[in-house]
């Protein structure tokens, strides 16, 4: 059984011209689906709520409820995925006292985990934001509290392949408010958030936009 994100990827291209534009930005912004209104998504996406229905409608769902919920399950799916190939990696013993053997098995275990849990995902989803961030002069990943030490973990893997990353605690506005006021279009900002999204962060992508 197809979930709401294959659905909604297989049926894009058949859609009129505004249920195809509440699509697309559904598939670039599905994370977020489970937690916004029918109106909210619809400012968000620039079409009426009018047009939110009739794409549900159009999906075979009974009404916009029955969308959230399709998302949320999706959500649920991805989670349960990658815990299970978190799970199985666990199980694989090793020497705590073998560094290399240990270092080795970090490595292997995150590339596999990389590999397998990408094909969760459509390449449409991720090659655009992949090449935008590649082609990037600077790159700036801002995250509070847990999600600020993502940001720097983050920010480590994109230095490490060679581009300029930044990650700047949120709460140091006058170290943050210098990197960003020399940001131009061939920059990139990238905001790590977990709801309820902590205010500071739409601020700052206001800021950039």
């Amino acid at each position: 059984m197809q979930n709401i994100v294959e659905r909604l990827q297989s049926e894009e291209s058949a859609l009129p011209h505004k249920q195809r534009r509440l699509a697309q930005y559904m598939l670039r912004n599905s994370g977020d689906m489970c937690y916004l209104t029918l109106r909210q998504l619809a400012e968000r996406a620039g079409v009426s709520e009018v047009t939110v229905l009739r794409l549900c409608r159009a999906l075979g769902l009974d009404g916009f409820n029955a969308m959230k919920e399709g998302f949320r399950l999706y959500q649920q799916a991805l989670r349960e995925s990658y815990r299970e190939l978190a799970d199985s990696a666990a199980r694989r013993p090793i020497d705590p006292g073998d560094k290399t053997a240990m270092l080795l098995h970090c490595f292997e275990t995150e590339m596999h985990n990389v590999g397998k849990f990408s094909k969760l995902f459509s390449p449409e989803q991720y090659f655009p934001i992949a090449r935008r961030i590649a082609q990037s002069r600077s790159i700036v990943v801002c995250g509070a509290e847990i999600s600020h030490t993502l940001a720097q973990f983050l920010q480590q893997k994109l230095t490490f392949m060679g581009l300029s990353a930044f990650a700047p605690p949120i709460d140091r506005p006058a170290e943050l408010q210098a990197i960003l006021s020399r940001f131009g279009s061939e920059d990139t900002l990238i905001a790590l958030s977990f709801p309820n999204y902590d205010q500071s962060l739409p601020n700052i992508i206001g800021f950039v936009r």
